[in-house]
């Protein structure tokens, strides 16, 4: 049978026209199985539903208090609506009884911002089944009439406006203008043709965002957005899962790899911060993660532990490290995670770019850290990959050191069914952008290669969120599971595609990459973040990056026929036919004006426009454009007003809420809330975290020559 699409008639449904609603909205849906929920394994009707609400927040006997003003339910293109959550209690019911819905026959309603809905109405419902990967952030929530509840934005992976711009088959026309939620609404507050068409065209959105994808994948859509990705991963390397069963994890691995996977490089100049610069340009490697995932070595079969004989499990003088030539071979050679212990390290004087963070290492006894990285601690344990321990090397000389533990796998490329998929994704990506009428495709591609990386690095064990009402004030608590049981289960899957160590090497490789560039630029060098860096003197560096690149093609080369990867994939060519390969530095732009105040703390001034580093919305960008002297107000404490930042606080409100609310009208009503979430602008203050220590509690190395032994040492 062909897939029916929905038609959008326009206008909406009051409650008094409950039964025509319910008469148009179910009938729309001619194929639906009336025989579904007769059998015991659950089955979800075919109708496709959304659900939203607007609220409102204010200020009530001096407490953030919010109340729900309008909900719009929209079914196979229908939509209805209600003012208070007592019409909704009673339409749910009505909806219920005329579906037939129990625990066996099941609706799915889908809602944008799940995590706002579920806060007001999950005391309204009793909620059996919550799926969350954070507090108060479900994914779906089924009630116990057998509505089930679905957070769409975790699908789509965006808000609302940019969902709609998705849509390829439905057009769902934006109304003019925006929605002013700072204007107090109550149930009783008169809503104009705007407003309302605001509120239906979210659910409206939604439906129709449901509804392609439907078509396009047929039932059985994943919870999220990811499960798209993990869905097309998994039918493509299907013919090596098999094989996968070899390469075996176990606690203290996976411990070591769970400690080991880190964020990426960000750092920033001291010679330059706080300081008006002018020409710099900034670099950028094209998809690196990806790049790092198709071009180096990882894990393979793991290596039983007996190198205790090359100094493992011992502590070792500083000196003799780089003389140690088994060990040096086998960190070279091999993939290995490691446990490491440092006595009296200290940067070497003059050595670029200082790795270590002190939020991703152990510290004990005295330290010194400027803006969070280390240059000198007495004693210090990092869990990290061989790569990183090469780039820890360079940079720091030590006392003693102890190998605590050491997990050690053959290295090798990753199975080549795996990176043919990313690549052919990758090659749909730079072909498909900024074409319009491919705008699914696109971002379809996109999400392939960009969240293979997240999926390699999702940790497995952690513990599970879970919600009951009766459990806790805010019903959400963290549950432990059962590891050992979970890893052995993992190493006997037969369906799994990825291996978790995996993870931990690519974040170490994309490192490894950007710390070459600033090396390489040296002092010009301003600031660098994850895959881009900023600098000054262009032209004197335009010769490191072709040189990088030239390393990277040769990689390309060698990964191509190593895996009998066609090397077109590695270098597709974009619409306009420029070719576009992956791990290339690319040139972004030039700044007429720059400044920066830390890692990932700076402002560029291109064309005219402000370009802010923070997390701060497009708003604040123009708020500091409009300032007398931008890079003068970029500075510490820095403060832009709540109406410019873009930035929302969310407090939620688990307690019983009432009282009395006067709307922007100037008409009072009661509101009753049994829960809710308050949402206000907020304003935006630039704060540098130092991490100094006084220098005056500076200690001075023991200078001596005596070796620090493991039992000399508190570890």
């Amino acid at each position: 049978m062909s897939y029916s699409r929905l038609d959008f008639p326009s206008g909406h449904f009051s409650m008094g026209e409950i039964d025509l609603f319910l008469e148009k909205a179910i009938g729309a849906k001619k194929e639906l199985d009336q025989s579904a929920g007769q059998s015991k394994k659950p089955v979800y009707l075919n109708h496709i539903c959304a659900f939203g609400i607007k609220t409102s927040s204010f200020i009530c006997e001096r407490k953030k208090s919010a109340t729900m003003y309008v909900w719009h339910f929209g079914m196979n293109g229908y939509v209805i609506m209600g003012r208070e959550w007592i019409e909704f209690d009673a339409f749910c019911n009505r909806l219920k009884k005329e579906l037939k819905l129990n625990e066996n026959r099941r609706l799915g309603v889908f809602v944008h911002d799940l995590s706002q809905e579920f806060q007001f109405m999950r005391k309204l419902f009793l909620f059996k089944n919550v799926l969350a990967e954070n507090k108060l952030y479900p994914i779906t929530a089924r009630e116990s009439g057998g509505i089930e509840f679905r957070c769409s934005c975790v699908l789509s992976g965006c808000d609302i406006s940019e969902t709609g711009k998705l849509l390829t088959r439905h057009d769902i026309k934006k109304p003019e203008g925006d929605l002013n939620r700072l204007l107090v609404r109550h149930c009783k507050t008169p809503l104009t043709e705007q407003e309302m068409a605001h509120c239906e065209y979210d659910v409206r959105v939604v439906m129709a965002y449901i509804d392609e994808l439907l078509e396009d994948n047929g039932n059985g859509l994943p919870l999220a957005k990811m499960g798209f990705v993990r869905r097309a991963y998994k039918n493509a390397c299907m013919s090596y899962q098999k094989d996968l069963g070899k390469l075996e994890l176990y606690k203290m691995s996976y411990n070591l790899t769970r400690l080991s996977i880190a964020g990426g490089l960000a750092r920033s100049n001291v010679l330059h911060e706080n300081k008006r610069l002018k020409n710099v340009a900034s670099w950028a490697i094209n998809s690196s993660y990806p790049a790092c995932i198709a071009l180096e070595g990882y894990p393979g079969l793991y290596l039983e532990d007996s190198y205790y004989q090359m100094g493992f499990g011992k502590a070792m003088a500083g000196k003799d490290i780089a003389s140690n030539r088994p060990l040096m071979e086998l960190l070279k050679g091999k993939c290995c995670l490691l446990s490491i212990s440092f006595a009296y390290l200290e940067k070497i004087d003059g050595a670029p770019v200082p790795y270590l963070s002190a939020n991703r290492c152990f510290l004990e006894g005295r330290c010194l850290a400027e803006c969070g990285i280390v240059k000198k601690a007495e004693k210090l344990t990092i869990v990290c990959t061989n790569v990183d321990f090469e780039m820890i090397l360079a940079g720091y000389s030590f006392k003693s050191i102890l190998f605590k533990e050491l997990c050690c796998f053959e290295k090798e490329y990753l199975p080549r069914a795996l990176v043919q998929e990313m690549l052919t994704s990758y090659q749909n990506m730079v072909c498909l952008k900024d074409q319009s009428e491919s705008r699914p495709e696109y971002e379809k591609a996109k999400a392939n290669v960009n969240l293979l990386y997240k999926m390699m690095a999702t940790d497995f064990l952690k513990d599970a969120v879970e919600y009951d009402y009766h459990y806790h004030y805010n019903g959400w608590f963290d549950k432990k599971v059962e590891k050992l049981k979970k890893l052995q289960e993992y190493r006997g899957s037969k369906s799994r595609f990825l291996f978790y160590p995996w993870g931990a090497f690519v974040s170490a490789y994309a490192r490894r990459n950007l710390r070459e560039a600033m090396i390489g630029i040296g002092d010009d060098c301003v600031c660098a973040d994850t895959d881009s860096v900023k600098f000054l003197n262009p032209e004197a560096h335009e010769k490191l990056f072709s040189d990088l690149n030239s390393s990277t093609e040769k990689k390309i080369i060698r990964a191509s026929r190593t895996q009998d990867i066609p090397i077109s994939l590695f270098k597709p060519k974009t619409a306009s036919g420029d070719s576009k390969p992956i791990g290339f530095w690319e040139f972004e732009w030039v700044a007429e004006q720059f400044k920066t105040l830390g890692a990932k703390k700076s402002l560029a001034i291109i064309g005219g426009k402000a370009q802010l580093s923070v997390p701060v919305g497009e708003k604040a960008n123009k708020y500091v454009e409009q300032q007398e002297d931008p890079l003068e107000f970029f500075t510490d404490g820095m403060q832009i007003p709540s109406e410019h930042s873009g930035c929302t606080a969310l407090t939620y409100i688990h307690q019983m809420s009432c009282g009395a609310v006067t709307d922007y009208l100037g008409e009072t009503e009661q509101w009753f809330e049994l829960s809710s979430v308050h949402r206000e602008p907020e304003a935006y203050t630039l704060a540098i975290d130092l991490f100094y220590v006084d220098p005056a509690k500076l200690f001075d190395f023991i200078q001596t020559d005596a070796f620090f032994g493991a039992d000399e040492l508190v570890w």
